[in-house]
């Protein structure tokens, strides 16, 4: 019998498929352990490296890009999607058929160790994906907009090692609706950073200052105004990483600094000195920052314990 002919992938179908990963839910958030391994693989394409890896040198890279997702309730553990993502086309295991499962059909992660178990995307995803570096561009953005929030991408980018023509990524257009947003949080700050005050502008647009939402999107988080601050880009990730918070008073609410930052130079010390400075308000009193979503940002996201001075008491 003559094999029949099975046509090459092509861009659109491979787009498709990263775009239907099956991923598990858990009170009502989305698993990100599949689309963590892909950032991976495709981080290894972009760097040319081979297509197949160990799954103990998997493991502490995986909980590295787990770590910048910041608050979670169960550990993010690489084993379940090693063996899941086979069923979607995207993963392979060689020599999976000798492999033991558990009751609930994931591998083992100590046989995985021991016995030196490598895997990897299949070989002719690997392939059109290694001829094409702007598809491997394509794919990272499109798991990166499906599964996180905008505020991780930098970092789990540079953590899965996908480094690449940064103006291919910022030349694509945003949604709607975060362009919107973003309209909507810095006209009621005054195109101002809510901490610190920076107000530049070119021509007559302001740079360098975001809408910053306080509660995450993918923990709950709404798409309200009152859900967010104007920040610099500084700030911003201040409080992306727990580095600032906030800390509700009668009159609104002050800047509050981890204890745990280190440093010693002058921006450093710049930075401390916020602890304490009233928080600007937004131009409708109505909008400012829910204390919802201050309170979830204070247990989830803030490093504590905060900085204690004379002045402020937190």
């Amino acid at each position: 019998m003559v094999p029949s002919f099975v046509p090459p992938m092509t861009r659109t179908e491979l787009l498709h498929r990263f775009a239907r990963i099956r991923t598990a839910t858990w009170k009502g958030e989305t698993a990100p352990h599949k689309p963590l391994l892909l950032l991976l693989a495709l981080g290894r394409v972009a760097q040319g490296r081979g297509r197949l890896v160990a799954f103990a040198s998997v493991e502490p890279i995986f909980r590295r890009m787990s770590d910048l997702l910041g608050p979670r309730r169960r550990a993010i553990d690489p084993v379940y999607p090693f063996g899941r993502l086979r069923h979607d086309g995207l993963w392979e295991v060689p020599g999976d058929a000798a492999l033991s499962t558990t009751s609930s059909g994931n591998l083992h992660a100590k046989e995985l160790r021991e016995r030196g178990v490598v895997g990897g995307l299949p070989q002719d995803v690997h392939d059109l994906l290694a001829s094409d570096p702007e598809l491997v561009v394509e794919a990272a953005e499109l798991l990166l907009g499906q599964h996180f929030d905008s505020e991780r991408h930098d970092a789990l980018r540079a953590a899965a090692g996908l480094r690449w023509d940064w103006a291919l990524v910022e030349s694509r257009p945003r949604g709607v609706h975060e362009n919107a947003f973003r309209d909507l949080v810095l006209g009621e700050y005054q195109d101002r950073c809510s901490v610190c005050d920076f107000d530049a502008r070119m021509d007559d647009r302001a740079f360098a200052v975001e809408a910053a939402r306080i509660r995450w999107r993918s923990h709950g988080g709404p798409n309200d105004v009152s859900n967010a601050l104007a920040l610099c880009l500084l700030h911003h990730k201040a409080l992306n990483h727990g580095v600032l918070g906030l800390r509700p008073e009668r009159s609104g609410y002050r800047v509050v600094i981890s204890s745990r930052v280190l440093g010693s130079s002058p921006a450093t010390e710049q930075l401390r000195d916020l602890h304490g400075r009233p928080v600007r308000r937004p131009l409708t009193a109505e909008l400012a920052p829910s204390a919802s979503c201050v309170e979830w940002h204070r247990k989830w996201v803030f490093q504590a314990p905060p900085r204690r001075d004379a002045a402020v008491r937190c």
